[in-house]
């Protein structure tokens, strides 16, 4: 076995869900306003989609929850929340039903992730007071 340095070791992230501070919260926007106009013009010149804006929406948003799922960030959930709330009319519109379906599906999971993450936020906040009046 080779030793290893404490000092070369990353530290250990959290598991545990996270609210989205005002810095996050501002980068975010500023990713989402730049990649939905640079997606929306490339797929308006580059393709014959229908809805360029919304598409590039899907794909822009969906970046950006998934970046908030990869740092535990709870408000990632409305932002696929609002994701879904766009694709299931968009693919509707389309007539691609089974894929509106998957999406109205992967609603309900984020209304569920959602519920628990909270929960558990809310549970380590609790803690945290607790520990401090201790």
């Amino acid at each position: 076995m080779i030793p290893v340095s404490s000092s070369r070791v990353a530290p250990a992230s959290t598991t545990e869900p996270s609210s989205t501070t005002v810095r996050e919260w501002a980068v975010l926007a500023l990713v989402a306003i730049l990649g939905q106009a640079a997606w929306t013009a490339w797929l308006a010149v580059h393709t014959d989609s229908p809805a360029p804006f919304w598409d590039a929406a899907v794909l822009v948003l969906s970046l950006i929850a998934t970046y908030g799922q990869a740092k535990k960030l709870l408000e990632s959930w409305f932002v696929w929340i609002a994701v879904d709330a766009i694709s299931v009319p968009l693919y509707l519109s389309r007539g691609l039903r089974p894929t509106a379906l998957l999406f109205l599906g992967f609603g309900v999971l984020c209304v569920l992730g959602l519920r628990d993450w909270s929960r558990s936020l809310r549970a380590d906040r609790a803690a945290v007071v607790l520990e401090v009046a201790a």
